[in-house]
């Protein structure tokens, strides 16, 4: 039996392993239902699988939805780490996903701790535990997902080089902040939470280098993969922006501040902690009078003034992105809204006990309630589920024969990179195997070809082996084994 003594000279250790569970429980429950595979999920997962079968090394990352322009291909080293344990599963690279964000839990925790005190760190365990953005995003393979993590690790390094004034960890910020632009173009607004660092740290020379090194190395795979295309990546951002950005205005977006700061971003906030979204309202209120109290009474330090500033900037920024903004354009700021919803309760919690535990309690409560809609998703795993039928019905019907997956002018194109991903997942991919592809509706070209499965007018699975792949080509037929994808993403300036 565990002893008082135990409990007590230990409560840390034993609060974070609870806190640890608990995160668990919540991103893994009701798993085979809410792994979010869809288009970009099964192709980033062909490429990592493509690059380990073939010995290659990606330099370029998924297309931009902004524009004709890649990131690094850091992201796809990153589904490759997860595809690593067990290529005979398609789940692999999810479950490694969604243990990173435990990753996240126990890191934030320790940052707490180095803030303020271990108090502090559990109550931030505690709102990461709960965040509902968080158990959502945990399961969404996609290159916006790490950011949570990787902004968190630059939030670290800024803490650490406050504390100890070694540079080294102005290199660890500056490299977390360029990996992160190199996963997902978000990340750029990251430069906010350097650029507060260099100036309010009074960085000197050999920081600012050490700076520029970790910057510079993640760009790294970007800068030769352009080297080797004239330049082509570099050429196109540079269009976008400084020329086709502004061809979506703001006013069609709807961005302007009114909406943004009264109604985006009190949603956004309680969708990562908070749970309604007057408690949105309610903690960006207490946060702003908080701060003007304490920037008037010099009780900000150094720490604290650099985050609220970044935090500001990286907010600022957002606002005039061209881009429609999503729930997953703002994980990079994860880390930055659970530092600062703890801020506030501490604070309040100093001021007036009740106040601050029942802003506390309320937050824990509500989110909960969230996060049980979330993880109760009652419906089943569709995309998942019509890959696992038609793995099964083709290894039934042509045991031992091996697959050519097309999609018919590049339509239906979702369902047909998750026929490829399963087939890969059981070494079932041939380049000069037997052609199928699933299409949707009664085009004069797909009645050609025999259904192995379905009937018009609804979605089928068509046998293409009567033709060679050249006569497919000819015919608009696109195929989407798991070489072709990677081509297309790695090498399609040359080929």
């Amino acid at each position: 039996m565990i002893s008082k003594e135990f409990i007590i000279k230990n409560w840390f250790i034993i609060a974070i392993a609870s806190i640890l569970l608990f995160s668990a429980v919540l991103r893994f429950y009701n798993y085979e239902n809410r792994w979010g595979l869809a288009y970009d999920q099964a192709y980033s997962a062909l490429v990592a699988r493509y690059a380990l079968d073939a010995g290659a090394l990606p330099l370029v990352g998924p297309f931009s939805s902004a524009g004709p322009m890649q990131t690094g291909g850091e992201w796809y080293w990153f589904v490759m780490l997860g595809v690593i344990p067990y290529q005979g599963s398609v789940m692999t690279p999810w479950i490694f996903l969604t243990t990173t964000y435990l990753l996240f839990v126990l890191i934030i925790i320790l940052l707490g701790k180095e803030l303020i005190s271990k108090k502090f760190g559990i109550l931030l365990g505690i709102l990461s535990l709960i965040s509902t953005a968080q158990i959502a995003q945990s399961v969404s393979l996609t290159n916006q997902s790490p950011l949570a993590l990787i902004s968190l690790i630059a939030i670290w390094g800024m803490v650490k080089y406050v504390k100890t004034e070694k540079i080294i960890f102005l290199f660890i910020m500056g490299f977390a902040v360029s990996l992160a632009i190199s996963f997902h173009l978000q990340g750029v607004a990251l430069l906010a939470l350097v650029i507060s660092t260099l100036i309010l740290g009074r960085v000197g020379m050999r920081g600012i280098l050490s700076t520029l090194t970790g910057l510079f190395i993640p760009m790294i795979p970007l800068l030769l993969f352009d080297i080797k295309n004239n330049f082509v990546n570099s050429r196109s951002m540079i269009q976008y922006y400084l020329h086709d950005q502004y061809k979506i205005s703001l006013d069609v977006l709807g961005r302007n501040w009114r909406t943004y700061a009264g109604i985006f971003w009190p949603n956004a906030w309680t969708h990562i902690v908070g749970g309604k979204s007057i408690l949105g309202y309610l903690i960006i209120s207490a946060l702003a009078l908080t701060t003007i109290y304490k920037f008037f009474k010099r009780e900000i330090n150094k720490e604290w003034q650099i985050i609220i500033t970044s935090f500001i900037g990286m907010v600022t920024l957002l606002r005039y992105v061209r881009t429609p903004l999503y729930d997953s354009y703002v994980v990079f700021l994860h880390p930055f809204v659970f530092l600062l919803t703890g801020w506030v309760i501490l604070l309040l919690y100093k001021r007036n006990r009740i106040i601050g535990f029942s802003l506390f309690t309320l937050i824990v409560v509500f989110s909960l309630l969230k996060d049980i809609d979330e993880i109760n998703y009652n419906k089943t795993n569709m995309a998942a589920d019509e890959g696992s039928v038609y793995l099964k019905l083709l290894t039934d019907k042509y045991p031992n024969q091996k697959f050519s997956v097309y999609a018919h002018r590049y339509e239906v194109a979702d369902k047909n990179l998750i026929l490829s991903l399963f087939l890969d997942s059981k070494n079932l991919i041939d380049e000069e195997g037997m052609g199928v592809g699933v299409v949707y509706g009664t085009e004069s070209a797909t009645m050609l070809y025999p259904s192995i499965y379905g009937e018009v007018p609804g979605l089928r699975m068509l046998d293409l082996s009567s033709s060679r792949a050249s006569e497919l080509k000819n015919s608009e037929w696109v195929n989407v084994n798991p070489r072709q994808i990677y081509t297309v993403t790695e090498e399609w300036y040359t080929k």
